[in-house]
């Protein structure tokens, strides 16, 4: 019977595609202006891989659609092909590139990031399949193992039980990275006894063997009482398939906090305690770090699902959507040292205190030891700002403006709302 679920759910899934594609086919009619990011100060090269994702709406005829705006101009979805809106649409630049230059070799494949691996001379692919349900079972969680030599275009792999999977009841792949004659195989797992961990299983480079095994970073769950969980996460930039120094983990223990002694007005959630762990991919030595409560305080200020963590090669940011602006706070790995705290003050307290925000709250990104900020909205009487700063120095590198053609077409019921960047 799952079977037949399964080819159903299938079948919905592309009848919802194509119906949707071609209902929004017949009423975009060409009508949807043309966005454009315009520079006011800076280098417009700092915006080349930048793109904001974002809905038009047209309050006055009810037509919308969403639309991507990047250096280069918009594109809504109703312009793309129904086989780039299915697939590719969806897949991240670097795999772009190695679908194009190593087809024989991608397809097939998971197309995420966290799977992959690339140097100059090799490309490295790592999966676990599964066939578990509800039971537990030896044998049913299998690893799939795959690299190509760039040189010799000769491929290797292996398929082979994960070792104790007994103890797990869920387990993913989280990362894949190649350190000298070894290929490091980093997982997300969940245990019977509800302990949060991440393993490394080391490879052969040659032979693919398994040769070690190891936790690098275990959280066990509270005990649940409805107020108090634990996130534990990976902080680095699952799109970057290339080499990295370290690895970063962060736990958080959250409680949610009743507004008030009525249940009706809501809550919040706040940060009751944080860790992180860096783990030198090279050494395998590992750092904790403890995070202050000056630091915790600040996150539990900002806009919670705002707030985050970058990590760019020895450096790791914490970013946080406050009454003041964008505050970043530096964590330096090799000096073990927090830096001065940088503040952006790319938003006026008097907008933030604006009821509109908390519905369309302003975007910002950490990427490459950047920051990327854009407005949320535009219509005749508001813009879209887009800005760009250095987190090192606080230094602003790139300010710029969404325009719309046509000088009063604003005045015409036209929207924009942004909900999200992206930085390839």
């Amino acid at each position: 019977m799952k079977h037949y679920w399964k080819l159903i759910s299938i079948i919905l899934f592309f009848v919802l595609v194509i119906g949707t594609f071609y209902v929004r086919e017949g009423v975009a009619d060409n009508a949807y202006p043309e966005f454009s990011i315009q520079t006011v100060s800076g280098d417009k090269m700092e915006i080349a891989n930048l793109s904001l994702d974002g809905e038009y709406r047209n309050s006055q005829t009810g037509l919308g659609d969403w639309v991507e705006i990047t250096h280069g101009g918009s594109t809504y979805v109703t312009e793309i092909s129904f086989f780039e809106q299915a697939t590719e649409n969806y897949v991240h630049q670097p795999l772009k590139r190695l679908i194009e230059e190593y087809r024989g070799f991608m397809r097939g494949k998971w197309h995420g990031g966290e799977y992959f691996f690339e140097n100059e001379q090799l490309i490295a692919y790592a999966d676990i399949s599964s066939e578990r349900s509800n039971s537990i079972g030896v044998g049913d969680l299998n690893f799939e193992i795959e690299v190509l030599d760039k040189e010799s275009d000769q491929t290797k792999s292996i398929e082979m039980v994960v070792p104790e999977q007994e103890n797990y009841q869920y387990m993913r792949v989280a990362g894949v990275q190649v350190t000298g004659s070894y290929l490091q195989v980093i997982t997300y797992s969940e245990t019977q006894d509800r302990t949060i961990e991440y393993l490394m299983y080391t490879f052969d480079i040659d032979d693919l063997s398994l040769i070690n095994q190891e936790t690098i970073f275990a959280s066990e769950r509270p005990e649940q009482d409805g107020n108090t969980w634990v996130e534990v996460n990976l902080e680095n930039d699952y799109e970057d398939i290339g080499p990295v120094s370290y690895l970063v983990f962060s736990k958080e223990v959250i409680e949610t906090i009743p507004l008030t002694h009525d249940p009706s007005s809501g809550y919040e959630e706040r940060i009751v305690e944080g860790v992180l762990l860096a783990y030198s991919v090279e050494t395998g030595e590992k750092k904790e770090i403890e995070l202050p409560e000056t630091l915790i305080e600040q996150m539990n200020n900002g806009d919670g699902m705002y707030d985050m963590i970058s990590v760019h090669e020895s450096s790791v940011y914490f970013g946080a959507m406050t009454e003041n602006g964008i505050e970043v706070t530096p964590y330096q790995l090799e000096e073990e040292a927090f830096g001065e705290k940088q503040t952006f003050n790319y938003i006026t307290t008097l907008e933030m205190e604006d009821d509109y925000y908390h519905y369309y709250p302003p975007q910002f990104v950490m990427e490459d030891s950047k920051l990327y900020f854009a407005d949320p909205h535009k219509d005749k009487e508001k813009d879209v700002s887009v800005y760009v700063a250095d987190l090192k120095t606080g230094e602003t590198l790139y300010e710029g403006s969404i325009e719309i053609e046509g000088a009063n077409i604003m005045q015409l019921g036209h929207e924009l709302y942004i909900y999200g960047l992206e930085v390839e």
